[in-house]
């Protein structure tokens, strides 16, 4: 699970998808054969299948509170596995620790 702002931002993603579903739905009409037409709706049925199966089970679990207790799902922890890029570490300071960095 995300914290809010992901949760926002990824629902304002998935609105614009829908819309952009929503606007493109009547030219499918406009497609003469209809097996093309249930072709397209099956690939994008199988494509909202395999983006829900990348997203982590969220059964009992807490609404984390910020970034570092973000559980980004069994599939990107996969693709971490063979990434070329360096992982960030995140580390986490407090609120004095901060302060004192600023006033040196």
């Amino acid at each position: 699970m995300a914290p809010t702002t992901v949760r926002n931002m990824s629902y304002g993603f998935i609105s614009t998808a829908g819309e952009i579903g929503s606007s493109l739905a009547p030219y499918l009409n406009r497609i003469e054969d209809e097996n093309m037409q249930k072709a397209i709706i099956a690939l994008l049925s199988v494509v909202a299948i395999i983006f829900s199966l990348m997203a982590p089970e969220t059964y009992g679990k807490s609404l984390p509170q910020d970034l570092d207790d973000f559980d980004s799902g069994p599939f990107v922890a996969f693709l971490r596995k063979f990434s070329r890029f360096p992982k960030i570490l995140r580390t986490r300071t407090s609120n004095s620790e901060i302060q004192k960095s600023n006033c040196k």
